[in-house]
């Protein structure tokens, strides 16, 4: 039986972060955009690369911490990122972030997660 569900934990360039347990992060499917293209004979199939991204990733972090992501996702080289998943599966992958959003009110702050050549998963 497959476990799912929250993070466990979230490291970006080194340090690890604390993830909040009740958020719903998305992945972006496959690596490529595929779409057919009608053709006076057989549709042509046209596969384009995308970037793979993890969205709302949401972090506990306190105004220290919150200083340190944003001076990362400000950075203009890749570094090594990673989550981990509930039932043990972790992605890691090199690339970057970008600092979505902070909410004041229980201190969440919100990351994309976007991979340079893709998210490598070492399964539980």
């Amino acid at each position: 039986m497959s476990v799912s569900g929250s993070l466990r934990k979230v490291t970006i360039a080194g340090p690890t972060y604390n993830a909040f347990g009740d958020v719903n992060i998305s992945k972006t499917g496959s690596r490529f955009e595929i779409e057919h293209i009608p053709t006076s004979g057989n549709a042509v199939k046209k596969m384009t690369k995308r970037v793979e991204v993890i969205e709302n990733v949401v972090l506990d972090l306190d105004s220290t911490q919150r200083e340190d992501v944003k001076a990362v996702s400000e950075r203009t080289d890749f570094y090594v990122m990673s989550i981990e998943l509930a039932n043990g599966d972790v992605y890691t992958a090199t690339g970057s972030i970008n600092y979505d959003t902070f909410e004041s009110e229980e201190n969440r702050s919100a990351v994309s997660m976007m991979a340079q050549n893709g998210w490598t998963l070492f399964a539980a």
